[in-house]
């Protein structure tokens, strides 16, 4: 397989939370620039519980699963499972979910940049918000060949080399430059940024910026402004030794310690007190305590 293009700049494990476990990840190569964020890879992953919170991201991922298998997700809520075929399309998602720890112990994925899901997989990025979606439903089976191509390589880097070849030959579409400035306006100034702002600075009307905005990123300019600022608050707890929440709060773009605190539960199920006693260990993926019983598994290809 020709990988004569792929992304220099390999990085050795980042995460390391027992001497048996890895996390790798490769910058994509200069052709998706823009389009993915990372390509990542963990390896003999085995922690002591049984399920993790992932928390919302805004954008869209590719996960595969290298040991063979679904991939099982679970409402956090109820904890009812929908089990889908790998490898998944994970959509942009308005609360965390809760996974299965043991089916991540050889796992790969591509993180998109927001917009990019839209620009590489041609599928409205809204059609798969809350859900997790079999690829090859999207792409077609072809896919199937990815994940043998990917267990096949020699070792981590040839994984995330392979990968990223992959990624490459697909045909690229155009994201809407109104969404793509808007993007870098609100990744750059979550906290304080005005949906009708943008749409004026566009020259679009409200009605028609929100639309092209939720079509190529896959949530409304509001609920991606609500993750992103959230993502701001995660990034100073996981930074600070101690908290003042309000000055946090403030500092973050929200209202108040209230207003920190009802964002914190409603993305997290966690007060923010709670997630940062744990943040040193696990970041934005965060352990779940078992449940008593779990609800029956619900097999649900669609996602």
């Amino acid at each position: 397989m020709d990988v004569a293009h792929a992304a220099e700049g390999f990085l050795l494990p980042q995460v390391n939370r027992d001497a048996a476990q890895s996390y790798h990840t490769l910058p994509p190569g200069a052709a998706l620039h823009g389009i993915v964020e990372a390509l990542w890879l963990y390896e003999s992953y085995s922690p002591p519980h049984c399920f993790e919170r992932v928390l919302p991201s805004g954008t869209v991922e590719i996960v595969f699963n290298l040991a063979g298998g679904d991939m099982r997700c679970y409402d956090p809520e109820t904890m009812r499972c929908v089990q889908v075929r790998s490898p998944i399309v994970t959509g942009v998602h308005r609360r965390h979910f809760v996974i299965d720890t043991e089916q991540q112990r050889s796992i790969m994925g591509v993180g998109f940049s927001p917009a990019g899901a839209w620009r590489w997989l041609g599928v409205p990025p809204d059609e798969l918000a809350d859900r997790h979606v079999e690829l090859e439903a999207l792409l077609g089976p072809a896919v199937r060949q990815w994940e043998e191509i990917l267990r096949d390589a020699g070792g981590p880097r040839q994984r995330l080399e392979r990968l990223n070849a992959i990624l490459e030959r697909n045909r690229l579409r155009e994201a809407h430059p109104a969404v793509e400035w808007a993007v870098e306006q609100i990744c750059g100034y979550p906290s304080d940024i005005r949906v009708d702002h943008l749409a004026e600075e566009c020259q679009l009307s409200a009605r028609r910026f929100s639309h092209l905005f939720t079509r190529q990123v896959g949530i409304a300019p509001k609920g991606f402004i609500r993750i992103r600022r959230f993502q701001a608050a995660l990034a100073e707890i996981r930074k600070r030794g101690s908290f003042d929440w309000s000055a946090l709060a403030v500092s973050t773009g929200f209202a108040d310690q209230s207003h920190l605190i009802r964002e914190f539960k409603a993305f997290t199920g966690l007060t923010p007190n709670a997630y940062a006693a744990m943040h040193r260990s696990w970041g934005k993926h965060v352990p779940r305590a078992e449940q008593d019983q779990i609800c029956p598994l619900v097999v649900d290809p669609a996602g």
